[in-house]
């Protein structure tokens, strides 16, 4: 993995790059770019310092504790956390939330069922694990079509392949699997 020198104040390139992660330094900040679906974890708590990208390979994806009867893939601490917390899946790209425990959150909603996961959604397990869902491709599609000057604060409803309907004005979630198409 190629490592370039500090930039001075102004300059950009690229710092670390791999197969699958790129980190370049634009002025005084940090970029991290992947390609495959990942979270980005804001850290277990107030103390925690450091930003982790959880990648979100093609499967089943175990989030829970130590403490569980078999290995987690994300392990995670605090409180409302469960040892077997819940699983993320990768369909073909199409990444779905299973809960397990009671508390899994997807932008300030809690969740009981499997739930598609939609980029810039913001996950919240537990009482204090903050995660950003970001899915590059996806990203890519949503600013292909839209304007330039253009700007959302959610995902338009073409994007979520039928998992949500209007019905009155108000956006209803359905169950995954649902055969309704938009």
């Amino acid at each position: 993995m190629p490592v370039n020198e500090e930039r001075p104040p102004g300059q950009s390139g690229k710092l670390v790059m791999s197969d699958q992660l790129e980190v370049t330094q634009v002025d005084k900040a940090l970029r991290v770019q992947t390609e495959e679906p990942h979270l980005v974890s804001m850290g277990g708590g107030r103390l925690s310092t450091a930003v982790t990208i959880h990648p979100l390979p093609e499967g089943i994806t175990k989030i829970g504790t130590k403490y569980a009867d078999e290995p987690q893939d994300v392990l995670m601490e605090g409180t409302g956390i469960g040892d077997h917390h819940c699983y993320i899946e990768n369909l073909s790209g199409v990444i779905t939330l299973h809960p397990i425990a009671a508390l899994c959150a997807i932008d300030g909603k809690l969740i009981i069922q499997p739930t598609r996961l939609a980029q810039g959604s913001m996950v919240v397990l537990g009482r204090s694990n903050y995660f950003r869902y970001n899915h590059p491709q996806e990203a890519r599609k949503m600013k292909e079509a839209m304007n330039a000057n253009q700007r959302i604060s959610c995902v338009p409803l073409q994007f979520l392949h039928g998992q949500y309907m209007i019905s009155g004005g108000d956006v209803a979630q359905l169950p995954v699997g649902s055969a309704l198409a938009l």
